[in-house]
């Protein structure tokens, strides 16, 4: 998951430069000395390649404000990889599709540090897991209980990462309930998934194919999900802001609390009330960053 902001303060500049330092530590000591649980299947690599590929292309954006956010469900696409291939092919495979993304989107360098980093450190950690959980000779029950450890280290690592970065970039709006909310029901539908595509790729490899098709409908019902909230969030403020009015003895003195329930709802910089008395002549009252304003009938 990746966030849009503005300005950077250098606090954060030092804290991605730390994680870039804390993946290339990581990444020799538990990647490259992890072993695969099950046995490689190197004609399926390609296939899982461009799984997680999908996975980071088929985002969800949610925009809070000024905000954007990203949901995808690259833990579930990084499922098969933990299991039947070496650490270092994992985050191989997982750097690569980030640098994709990055360049496809064109993020600013720190950005791309960011996320670069977060999901080699992420996916190295959860390699260790997962070899720590199981090895070859272990049961189908062993190796799955492998893989949703794994999984849980992937989301708890990059949960830990994100939440960090938002508070020092000062994009403290992404920590709402109701974005924290969707951040997490994301996270617990990549686990569940992930589990899935694990099973499914220890009972028979080859069923890799078959995994793009379900992450499809899985992004589409993403943001159906996304969608009802937003819908959701913006009929509560509309009732309320028909709550002002109605329990107001000077529905003027409503006006400024109406238009900025209105305007955070709705997320946007300006909120207009007009008031029309009779043809040609109406009654505007704004609300703006800037402040309440109240003009003469025009």
């Amino acid at each position: 998951m990746t966030a849009d902001g503005g300005r950077r303060p250098s606090a954060l500049a030092i804290y991605v430069g730390a994680l870039v330092a804390a993946a290339g530590v990581s990444v020799p000591l538990f990647a490259l000395s992890a072993k695969p649980s099950l046995p490689s299947d190197w004609y399926i690599l390609p296939v899982l390649a461009v799984l997680v590929f999908a996975a980071e292309q088929l985002q969800i954006r949610y925009q809070y404000r000024s905000v954007v956010e990203s949901f995808t469900v690259m833990e579930a696409a990084i499922a098969p990889l933990l299991l039947g291939y070496r650490g270092g092919v994992a985050v191989l495979v997982v750097v690569a599709a980030q640098i994709f993304a990055s360049a496809l989107g064109r993020n600013s360098f720190i950005k791309s540090a960011f996320n670069v980093a977060q999901w080699a450190l992420a996916t190295s950690l959860a390699t260790a897991v997962t070899d720590s959980v199981a090895d070859p000779g272990s049961s189908h029950h062993t190796i799955l209980l492998s893989a949703v450890a794994g999984l849980i280290t992937l989301m708890v690592v990059n949960q830990v990462a994100f939440t960090a970065v938002l508070v020092l970039a000062k994009q403290r709006q992404l920590l709402v309930p109701h974005v924290v909310g969707l951040r997490m029901l994301n996270a617990i539908v990549s686990v569940c998934y992930g589990v899935f595509l694990a099973a499914s790729y220890a009972w028979v490899p080859w069923t890799a194919v078959l995994f793009l098709p379900p992450l499809v409908l899985l992004h589409l019902a993403g943001r159906g999900i996304a969608a009802v909230s937003v819908d959701r969030l913006r009929l509560r403020a509309l009732q309320q802001a028909t709550h002002v009015l109605a329990t107001s003895f000077n529905p003027a003195a409503a006006y400024p609390e109406l238009l900025r329930t209105v305007r955070t709802a709705f997320e946007v910089r300006a909120a207009d009330l007009a008031l029309f008395r009779d043809l040609g002549h109406y009654e505007l009252h704004r609300l703006t960053r800037e402040g309440y304003q109240h003009l003469d009938e025009a």
